[in-house]
């Protein structure tokens, strides 16, 4: 697991001993609810599945009417985004 203070990253599914490619789901709640069907299709393809998900903070730039700490906390996490998938090669982004 990889962990900043706004920003978790964990692996789910069959850890595939040559992973074929990472598949990476990005999301609030609603990533965390689609979990385990994108493990379905990762364990099937042979890629290693990352969750990136924060409740109550949706993937985007937009301001989002969350109360504090949630809010800076979201907004820092949206804004690491890109610099995480730069630092994760292998992962690519479609």
């Amino acid at each position: 697991m990889e962990r900043t203070k706004v920003m978790v990253v964990c692996a789910f599914g069959k850890p595939p001993a040559q992973p074929k490619g990472t598949a990476v789901l990005v999301g609030d709640s609603h990533a965390m609810h689609l979990q385990q069907t994108v493990q379905v299709v990762t364990d099937k393809h042979g890629w290693r599945g990352l969750l990136n998900a924060r409740s109550h903070c949706a993937y985007t730039f937009a301001i989002q009417l969350l109360d504090e700490p949630d809010k800076s906390g979201c907004l820092q996490r949206n804004r690491d985004m890109p610099g995480w998938f730069r630092r994760h090669p292998e992962v690519s982004v479609a």
